[in-house]
């Protein structure tokens, strides 16, 4: 009730008390009318007293009356809202709500039911068990199970159902009582939809076995431990790796006598690390003692997986003792080669992969005149690159790629400001298809190139000479062509350098009656001197 029509309903049960309180007063004064006079123009406390009572009489209990209509209407008000707000959540619920009777029929279904199973509200209000979204295999076991009765309070139930177009789903379904005072009225069924976990979990099942299988098969040896450190699982090539015959022998062998002593207190440190929080490490090695008592050395790599549905620990072996092998022979070798890299007749310089010198041999510092302590480190340019040539080097090298050259010249400055020239030819070092480092080889040519140039000198001096004189000169090649003519030759015949070069007996310049003699008389051939 609002409050315009409670102050209309005030003024009423007031006007009606007041009416009452007259009327009583008219009953006591009606036979004194002068008294009834008196009262009505000057009306006494009592008179008044006698009206509001009146005015009580009426009014306290309709006032009363209003609040229970007003309290009732809120109550009905409130309910209707709260089944709104119940029916709405249901409507619009994600997962899938199914209500049954006590009798197992179906009482109400919400959209998301029927959007997982095909079937309508139409359809499934009023089916009782067995339902249809019951697979046929399935619908003695779920009734023996007491799916349905007088009672169904469970919680977390897997179950298996069909929807209408015959496909399979999976559903966790948890049911609740709904009880009217001391009696079941209905019960609430929610449904999770888990098909795609199940179809992973599955999946996982396949992968799992798929998994045993490869580790059985791997020639690498494989162990799977739990997290408080017990075997799940040992491949058959971890037993090889011990020189036992199977795993159950390597099973019943005692730790400590498969280890080295240094390998042993590494796997305690370890044991000891992961029991106290710590992660086990990726990788690392350890030396075995095989039954014959040879050592072998192994890399171990750990990895989490999933083994019997828990996450546990493999560890893959891996055998590198040919490898720890190799490697010593490499260290000797390399010492054997730094023996001979210092004792080389030739420059050599070590180069890293960001250009820095690496090392420089004693022939290196004996031509350049700069020590090995003065340019290991030092990055382009170098200091034994010629002023202002420094990024045109920079730059071959850089276009060079992996620095594979071979017999290029080169101009340097040593220390003292002396310019010499080298052949030089480098070598990529690479492993496991990694650059290492580059190797310069240097091979000084400075006396060959002042020869060089002693003799192109000598060479334009002796053209210049030909050239410039008087008397007609030609050359020709073993074949007889034509190899050069001099001017005065130019003017003498008027052939000129271009026409005569490249040309063959006969020539031009001879007379057609004279060619045949020319030619009898051996004027070409392999001997010309005359």
């Amino acid at each position: 009730m609002n409050t315009k029509n409670r102050i209309i309903t005030f003024a009423i049960a007031l006007a009606a008390g007041f009416w009452v309180g007259d009327a009583i007063i008219d009953s006591i004064f009606f036979s004194h009318s002068s008294l009834l006079k008196s009262s009505i123009l000057e009306p006494s406390p009592y008179e008044i007293y006698i009206r509001l009572l009146g005015a009580a009489y009426i009014l306290i209990p309709g006032f009363i009356v209003s609040r229970v209509v007003a309290r009732r209407q809120q109550i009905e008000k409130s309910l209707r809202a709260s089944e709104s707000f119940n029916v709405s959540l249901l409507e619009n619920a994600p997962n899938p709500i199914v209500v049954t009777n006590m009798d197992s029929s179906v009482r109400y279904v919400n959209p998301a039911f029927e959007t997982l199973t095909g079937y309508s509200r139409a359809e499934a209000v009023g089916l009782k068990s067995p339902y249809p979204w019951w697979p046929p295999e399935m619908r003695e076991q779920f009734e023996s199970e007491n799916i349905t009765g007088e009672r169904m309070d469970f919680h977390r139930h897997e179950r298996r159902y069909r929807k209408k177009s015959g496909e399979s789903f999976w559903i966790v379904i948890s049911i609740r009582d709904v009880r009217d005072k001391d009696n079941i009225a209905f019960h609430i069924g929610n449904w999770l939809d888990i098909t795609e976990r199940k179809r992973m979990e599955e999946l996982l099942k396949v992968s799992e076995q798929n998994f045993r299988s490869s580790l059985e098969s791997q020639s690498i040896g494989c162990r799977i431990y739990d997290e408080q450190g017990n075997l799940s699982y040992a491949n058959p090539s971890v037993a090889k790796l011990y020189g036992f015959d199977s795993v159950k022998e390597l099973v019943n062998s005692k730790k400590k006598e498969r280890l080295t002593a240094g390998s042993y207190r590494a796997s305690l440190a370890r044991s000891r690390n992961s029991a106290g929080g710590a992660p086990l490490p990726t990788r690392y090695e350890l030396e075995i003692v095989q039954k014959d008592g040879q050592i072998r050395n192994l890399e171990a790599y750990t990895n989490r997986v999933i083994w019997d549905g828990k996450r546990q620990y493999q560890i893959s072996y891996v055998d590198v003792t040919e490898r720890k092998r190799s490697e010593e022979a490499l260290i000797a070798s390399e010492t054997f080669n730094a023996s001979l890299l210092d004792n080389a007749p030739n420059p050599v310089v070590v180069t890293n992969t960001d250009d820095t010198v690496r090392y420089v041999n004693p022939a290196f510092e004996t031509l350049t005149g700069y020590s090995r302590a003065e340019l290991i480190g030092v990055k382009p340019p170098y200091p034994w690159w010629p002023p202002g040539t420094g990024q045109q080097l920079e730059r071959a090298a850089g276009a060079e790629g992996t620095k594979e050259l071979n017999r290029v010249e080169r101009c340097y400055r040593k220390k003292n400001g002396e310019m010499f020239w080298i052949i030089l030819s480098v070598k990529t070092v690479m492993l496991k298809d990694e650059t290492q480092f580059h190797i310069g080889n240097w091979i000084e040519i400075t006396e060959r190139k002042e020869m060089e140039d002693a003799l192109r000198a000598s060479e334009t001096f002796n053209t210049g000479l030909l050239d410039n004189a008087p008397n007609p000169v030609g050359v020709t090649n073993m074949d007889t062509s034509v190899r050069y003519v001099n001017p005065a030759w130019e003017k003498l015949t008027g052939y000129s350098s271009a026409e005569a070069v490249g040309l063959k007996s006969p020539y031009p310049w001879w007379p057609p009656e004279m060619r045949e003699q020319f030619e009898s008389e051996n004027i070409t051939g392999e001997r010309m001197d005359f």
